[in-house]
């Protein structure tokens, strides 16, 4: 996101920038009052509601970390400062890493629940084992005491 941030926009480009991200993502780069200056990024992204576009640069400022999430539109930001006193903010989308987080959390709950009934259904066949032959020894010991 860094390389995304330093970068300028090139159209010409596949994916519009040197730095490749692997999700989908936009820039936006305000001026030094922290008004939308410019907007570029991929045709996934609505880019035309400026008013929206001032409200997420709005919720970037009023954080105090360069980095972070915005939880209710799913987008991860990274803002950096430019030479002539603006910033640029990079959002990426991030709703497909959550869908593989949800995904692989779905699944590993069940797999962990059969690892740990199997893990118990051999440490009790192994108990019992290894508690036999003392078993065993407790009943001779028996047998001679009460002969």
């Amino acid at each position: 996101m860094r390389t995304v941030a330093m970068e300028p926009f090139v159209p010409g480009r596949p994916d519009g920038h040197r730095g490749s991200l692997p999700f989908p993502h936009f820039v936006l780069t305000m001026d030094i009052s922290g008004n939308l200056k410019d907007a570029e990024g991929e045709e996934y992204f609505d880019l035309s509601d400026k008013a929206f576009l001032q409200t997420l640069l709005d919720t970037v400022e009023k954080n105090e970390r360069p980095d972070g999430v915005i939880w209710e539109h799913r987008l991860r930001y990274l803002y950096v400062s430019q030479p002539d006193g603006g910033k640029r903010v990079v959002f990426m989308d991030v709703g497909p890493e959550l869908n593989s987080m949800e995904r692989l959390v779905t699944m590993f709950i069940p797999i962990g629940i059969a690892a740990l009934a199997a893990f118990w259904c051999v440490s009790m066949y192994l108990a019992h084992y290894i508690v036999k032959p003392v078993e065993k020894a407790w009943e001779l010991t028996k047998d001679v005491e009460g002969t």
